[in-house]
């Protein structure tokens, strides 16, 4: 087998491995859902706590980074990385959707 045929091959399992995660019927997706539930059957009240959760922890890392690098000169290496995974929070998912629809060939999400 040639170098360019175990690339496609590669590839190919790569493009299915995110389209069965991006799938709307996956068996992983509809578990989950079974396992913690609908939004719409979820009291409104769970619905604003569960939605709450990122906003929280970012306005937090935010507000101790600031602090932090107000009053220090050297800023700590693992509060740098929790900022970095709070980033990825927010801007991960975007940025792996707008990648899967354009190496699909349908680039129309803005």
């Amino acid at each position: 087998m040639s170098e360019q045929q175990r690339k496609e091959i590669d590839l190919q399992a790569q493009k299915l491995v995110i389209e069965k995660s991006m799938d709307e019927t996956s068996d992983f997706r509809n578990f989950v859902l079974d396992y913690e539930g609908r939004a719409k059957d979820m009291p409104k009240f769970i619905q604003i706590l569960r939605g709450s959760v990122r906003p929280v922890l970012t306005y937090f890392f935010g507000a101790v980074s600031l602090f932090i690098f107000m009053k220090s000169t050297a800023f700590p290496d693992q509060l740098f990385k929790l900022d970095l995974i709070v980033l990825g929070f927010w801007f991960g998912e975007r940025a792996t959707r707008k990648i899967i629809n354009t190496q699909q060939g349908n680039d129309t999400e803005k």
